[in-house]
């Protein structure tokens, strides 16, 4: 299966709650830790992150990922999900336990 169709079959419905905006925004700033400045795997393993940030870092990286296809239209799909992999890779592994 596809990396980002096993991603969209993790993602859970969102249950809104107190505090859930600066749980997504935390995820956005740990996507681009690791997309972006090649922080690697420790730094997630240091949040300490449960399923429920889990699902905030499956958000954000979709979040990132979409956003980044939208800006190449003449690129190839496959291409934008490269950046993305390890950082994807890890949160289906977060997502699992």
């Amino acid at each position: 299966m596809p990396l980002l169709a096993r991603v969209l079959a993790k993602v859970a419905p969102a249950r809104a709650g107190p505090g859930d905006e600066s749980g997504f925004a935390a995820a956005v700033v740990v996507v681009d830790a690791l997309v972006c400045e090649g922080a690697g795997d420790a730094l997630v393993e240091s949040l300490q992150w449960d399923a429920n940030d889990a699902q905030f870092l499956l958000r954000a990286l979709l979040f990132r990922a979409i956003t980044d296809l939208l800006h190449r239209p003449h690129g190839e799909p496959g291409i934008v999900t490269r950046p993305y992999q390890p950082a994807l890779e890890l949160a289906l592994r977060l997502a699992e336990t």
